[in-house]
C-alpha cells in the first residue's frame, strides 16, 4: 500500500511538472506573438495603408458629392440665363448664377463684372431674380423627379408698378403694364412647358384683359367679395 500511494504521488508530480511546462511554453509563445504582431513592421505597414485608402476614400467621396453639386448648379443656371431676356429688367445680356453658399443670385457681364442680387436695387430686378430661381429650381425638381411639391404661391408679383390699393389699372403707365403682361406670359409658358406637374398660384391686384390671363383667372374679391367672406366674421 505504501508503495502504491509512493508511486502515484512520483506519478501525479511528474505528471503536474509536465502539463505546468507545456503551460510555461504555451504561455510564452502566445506572449511573445502577441509582442510580434502589435510592434512588426507588417502591422504598422497595415496600419498606415488602411489610413491612407480611407483618406482617399474619403477624398473620392468628396470630390463627387462636389462634382455632382456644379452640374446641378450648371443646369439651373444655364436655364436662368437662357430666361434673362424674357422680363424687362437691368441684366437682360448678362449670366446668371445661383451662389449656394450665400443663397443668392449673381448677374455675370462679359467684362467680368458680377453683382449680387443684394446689390441689384430696383425692385424689378429683385422680381426677375426670384422669379428665375424659383422656376429653375422647380423645373429641376420636376426633370429630375425630385420630391418636392410641385406648386409656387407668388403674392403681388405687380406691386413693383402697381401698389397695395391701386384700383384705376386703365391710368397706369404702358410701359408699367407691358412689362408686366410679359411677365405673366413668361410664367404661362414656364407653366405650360411643364404642365401637367407645375402649378403656380398667383394672387394680385392686377387684371389684364388678355386671353392667357383670363383663361387662368380663378376668383375676383373686391368691394363686398373677400378672400374670407364677411359673413365669417
Amino acid at each position: 500500500m505504501v508503495l502504491i500511494k509512493l508511486m502515484k504521488l512520483i506519478l501525479g508530480r511528474y505528471l503536474s511538472d509536465k502539463q505546468n511546462r507545456l503551460l510555461g511554453k504555451i504561455t510564452l509563445f502566445l506572449e511573445s506573438l502577441d509582442t510580434t504582431q502589435n510592434n512588426s513592421k507588417l502591422t504598422i505597414d497595415i496600419e498606415l495603408l488602411t489610413k491612407q485608402i480611407y483618406e482617399l476614400e474619403s477624398q473620392i467621396s468628396k470630390e463627387e458629392k462636389e462634382n455632382k453639386l456644379n452640374s446641378i448648379l450648371n443646369r439651373i443656371n444655364i436655364l436662368m440665363s437662357s430666361w434673362s431676356d424674357k422680363l424687362e429688367w437691368e441684366y437682360t445680356n448678362h449670366n446668371l448664377r445661383f451662389g449656394i453658399n450665400k443663397l443668392t443670385v449673381f448677374a455675370d457681364s462679359i467684362d467680368g463684372e458680377s453683382e449680387a442680387l443684394y446689390d441689384m436695387g430696383s425692385g424689378e430686378n429683385w422680381l426677375a431674380c426670384h422669379l428665375f430661381i424659383h422656376l429653375a429650381l422647380h423645373q429641376y425638381f420636376i426633370e429630375t423627379k425630385r420630391p418636392v411639391p410641385n406648386f409656387i404661391i407668388f403674392d403681388q408679383p405687380t406691386q413693383v408698378h402697381y401698389p397695395s390699393g391701386t384700383k384705376d389699372f386703365d391710368n397706369l403707365k404702358s410701359d408699367d403694364e407691358e412689362a408686366d403682361e410679359k411677365m405673366f406670359n413668361f410664367i404661362f409658358e414656364v407653366t405650360k412647358s411643364l404642365a401637367p406637374n407645375l402649378q403656380i398660384i398667383i394672387t394680385d391686384h392686377a387684371n389684364f384683359n388678355n386671353e392667357n390671363f383670363q383663361d387662368a383667372l380663378i376668383e375676383v374679391w373686391n368691394d363686398d367679395k373677400k378672400l374670407v367672406p364677411l359673413e365669417w366674421v
